[in-house]
């Protein structure tokens, strides 16, 4: 047409074509749009792939490094990684045909199981040996001691071993199954709650072979020992009346003495009850033999506390009493003795003085003394009396010695200057101040004067 030069025809055709150009030129348009968002919907859907694929590959080689471990569990990892593979192999399959709503979809699911997998899977070689051997083996282990204790006759029925070792296997047995279906929820727990179980059978099996050397070093021991705190109360309630009528006691340790026949009975009660433990027809566990013998233990161990205190009690009276008689009689010669001496020395002053004091003394100890034969004796009270009375004979025979010393020294001094008085008269007043001095009975100036003369006459001399 164009070479014709028809131009005119032209322009009608392309008015008649342009609907059918525009057309073909948005269906191209859309041709293209459609390819592109396939090509990418393609690449996303493959790389989302790429993830779960790295998951399957990681759980086939943690089964492959662990299949001598994964005992229960091993039919469930092989079933994973056989069905995932299948799966992966139709999601290609899927993806080569385009259908990738389809592929997503098994991926999806694929990706659930295997990222359940691999989160568990690092915990089961550690379940499947405790449930699988550390368990079994211990209850073996826990079996062979029940028995080898039921053969050495242990009383051990109240432990209830049998019906809870059933329950412990149906316990494992429960969790072996869990584990065969990966399902490791509360495993740990119930693994911990059953081993702290074992842990308590055998600590009670322990507490029995322990009770029972206690019992077979303590037996010989305690055969007689109840009976022996029986009779040794019944001497000391019986002699109680005796003690009342000579001293007059403590109403605490009489009270505590009636109080103990309460505690005397039950530890006869207890050793009844420990010889019927003990009793072939009825015999019990070593733990509860030995909780019984530590109770009557410990009774006795009061019951011996209260009757050797109370002893004690009687002892400290009686050896009170004894010291004070003794100290009466030596308060008394020593007392004598000093008066004899201060008689002896024959100073009116010093012997008045004395007399007054030593007579007070002899009152006193005949005082006492008489008390000690009044029955019952309170030897609170005459202790007292006896203790001031002994601190103060005590200060005053110190006194007394301390001053015949210093008279002692006095008289040899005045006699010593007696010897220089009639050559040297001036020296004379110190001498007779001496002498008055000494018959006033205040030795200390009597020996000053006398040593002073003393020593003016020995100026005297060396002038001369």
């Amino acid at each position: 047409l164009v070479k014709s030069k028809e131009y005119r025809k032209i322009r009608e055709i392309e008015t008649e074509i342009s609907d059918d150009l525009a057309a073909f030129n948005k269906s191209v348009s859309d041709f293209a749009s459609d390819l592109s968002t396939l090509l990418q919907e393609d690449d996303v859907t493959n790389s989302a792939s790429v993830p779960v694929k790295a998951k399957h590959r990681q759980v086939e080689t943690f089964y492959n490094e662990h299949k001598n471990e994964l005992i229960s569990s091993g039919p469930s990892f092989e079933f994973i990684i056989s069905d995932s593979k299948a799966k992966i192999e139709k999601f290609q399959l899927l993806t080569n045909e385009a259908k990738y709503d389809e592929a997503k979809e098994l991926l999806k699911d694929l990706d659930q199981v295997l990222t359940a997998t691999v989160d568990i899977m690092d915990q089961l070689p550690l379940l499947e040996a405790s449930v699988c051997t550390v368990l079994p083996d211990k209850i073996s282990d826990l079996m062979k001691t029940y028995r080898d204790m039921l053969d050495e006759n242990f009383v051990i029925d109240f432990l209830h071993v049998d019906e809870k070792v059933d329950k412990i296997n149906q316990q494992i047995s429960e969790l072996k199954q869990k584990i065969t279906y990966l399902d490791v929820s509360g495993v740990k727990d119930k693994i911990d709650c059953i081993q702290s179980e074992i842990t308590d059978i055998n600590a009670a099996f322990e507490d029995e072979k322990n009770a029972k050397i206690n019992f077979l070093n303590a037996h010989n021991l305690m055969d007689d020992s109840p009976y022996d705190d029986e009779r040794k109360y019944s001497q000391l309630i019986l002699s109680l009346p005796k003690y009342q009528q000579v001293y007059l006691l403590n109403q605490k340790y009489v009270d505590q003495m009636f109080a103990l026949k309460t505690d005397i009975e039950n530890i006869g009660i207890l050793k009844r009850q420990l010889d019927s433990y003990l009793d072939t027809s009825n015999r019990q566990p070593y733990t509860l033999i030995m909780k019984k013998t530590s109770e009557m233990r410990s009774e006795m161990t009061k019951c011996e506390r209260t009757m050797k205190d109370y002893e004690s009690y009687i002892d400290s009276l009686k050896q009170s009493t004894e010291d004070i008689y003794q100290g009466l009689r030596e308060t008394f010669v020593n007392i004598i003795k000093m008066r004899n001496k201060i008689r002896k020395l024959g100073i009116d002053d010093l012997l008045e003085s004395s007399d007054f004091r030593i007579n007070r003394y002899l009152a006193e100890i005949k005082e006492i003394s008489d008390r000690l034969q009044v029955l019952p004796l309170d030897v609170n009270e005459i202790q007292a009396r006896y203790d001031s009375l002994h601190d103060d004979c005590e200060v005053f025979l110190t006194e007394s010695a301390r001053k015949l010393d210093d008279a002692s020294k006095a008289e040899q001094a005045i006699v010593y200057a007696n010897a220089y008085r009639p050559d040297y008269t001036d020296c004379d007043s110190l001498v007779s101040q001496a002498e008055k001095a000494y018959y006033e009975s205040d030795f200390s100036r009597a020996y000053s004067c006398a040593v002073e003369a003393n020593n003016s006459f020995r100026e005297l001399s060396a002038e001369r």
